[in-house]
């Protein structure tokens, strides 16, 4: 019973041993250093399968990285990771600046990113100040020269201490003018650097307006066009007038038809014409009127039958 509790000891010793250690390591392990925009696959060393997950970066969305898998012979594992681009403006620092990875154990890691490759715009009130600097610098040696000059003056002669008093109330008060000067260019400044974005963002939304109303007027004249050919198809624009010779022969309507037609028509207003005459005329009794009516209506249908007749032979 002994021997036997020895011997379980000692086995468990040995897998104690065996089995990777679940505490982390103290402190921080450094993986690596990648170049802005660069890539690199960094291998971790580690008893176990290590599982990184990003706790702390110095910008937003400026790291990606992937596990590529782990080797249990070497107890190593290797991860994929790479800088990505992120936005430049003239606060930045292109120094080195680290992000922070842990794995499911605890132990942190940390992997820097080299910015010194980056170039960092001037500041756009870098030249506005430097001018402003520069006359407040001028307006300080003026005002210390005067100063000299004042004492110079009033030791070498008895000068009213009114009027130097005077002079340095007027040095202090343009000194005094240039500082607003000064502070309001800075708000100037400010300002027509917002307006600059919003003026480009506003052209970009213009920009975006006119490519969507391209977009919509394109179909829509094409269906026009569509509608149009159709329109003129159905009310047979395009078909060619027929010759009108043509269209008597198929319809059987001869010489002689259009001839009777013509005669047809004389005679017509002139039965017209004996009516309108007949009616004028108020001196003839109505009983004449009516027989005389009907004397030359007959005169007329026998001259109408007679001229027929001679148009058909």
């Amino acid at each position: 019973m002994y021997r036997k509790i020895i011997v379980l000891f000692f086995v468990g010793l040995t897998a104690f041993m065996v089995l990777p250690s679940t505490q982390a390591d103290s402190g921080v392990i450094d993986i690596g250093t990648i170049r802005y925009g660069g890539f690199q696959n960094i291998m971790i060393n580690r008893s176990y399968d290590v599982n990184l997950s990003l706790i702390y970066t110095p910008v937003v969305n400026d790291v990606a990285f992937q596990k590529l898998g782990f080797n249990p012979l070497t107890n190593s594992t290797v991860y994929y990771i790479q800088s990505l681009g992120i936005p430049i403006d003239y606060t930045f620092r292109n120094d080195s600046k680290p992000s922070l990875f842990q794995d499911s154990m605890g132990q942190v890691y940390r992997l820097f990113i080299d910015y010194h490759n980056v170039t960092v715009p001037p500041n756009p009130l870098f030249v506005p100040y430097v001018n402003l600097t520069m006359l407040y610098n001028k307006t300080l040696g003026e005002l210390g020269r005067m100063n000299m000059s004042m004492g110079n003056l009033t030791l070498l002669m008895n000068v009213s201490a009114a009027d130097w008093n005077a002079s340095l109330s007027n040095w202090s008060s343009n000194y005094s003018t240039l500082n607003h000067q000064f502070i309001w260019m800075s708000l100037n400044a400010s300002i027509d650097n917002n307006s600059a974005r919003v003026s480009a963002w506003g052209k970009k939304n213009a920009d975006d307006l006119i490519f969507r109303i391209t977009i919509i007027i394109g179909p829509l004249i094409a269906f026009c066009c569509i509608l149009v050919l159709y329109i003129a198809k159905r009310l047979r624009w395009f078909n060619p007038k027929e010759d009108r010779r043509i269209r008597k022969i198929e319809s059987g309507y001869g010489p002689t038809s259009e001839k009777i037609d013509r005669f047809t028509v004389v005679k017509n207003d002139d039965v017209t014409n004996s009516k309108k005459a007949a009616m004028e005329s108020t001196a003839e009794p109505r009983v004449e009127k009516t027989l005389v009516s009907s004397n030359h209506r007959k005169a007329d249908l026998d001259k109408i039958h007679g001229s027929i007749d001679k148009l058909l032979s």
